[in-house]
């Protein structure tokens, strides 16, 4: 019986997680673009193209960072 609503809460917070965890990653998308808009008009698209996932952070970290 006790193992049953374990697995119930387990469940319910797997779920809650799993929304805000894409939640988090629409916001972050939605910020890297307003970021590659302020690149100049040759850079943002090899920038939104990317090589790979990370790959798009490089330049606007190292704005950042600089």
């Amino acid at each position: 019986m006790k193992e049953k609503s374990k697995e119930k809460e387990n469940t319910a917070f797997s779920a809650t997680l799993n929304e805000y965890y894409r939640d988090v990653k629409a916001e972050f998308q939605r910020h890297l673009e307003r970021e590659i808009s302020k690149e100049p008009k040759d850079i943002g698209p090899l920038i939104r193209k990317g090589v790979g996932e990370g790959k798009q952070l490089r330049p606007i970290l190292c704005r950042l960072v600089s």
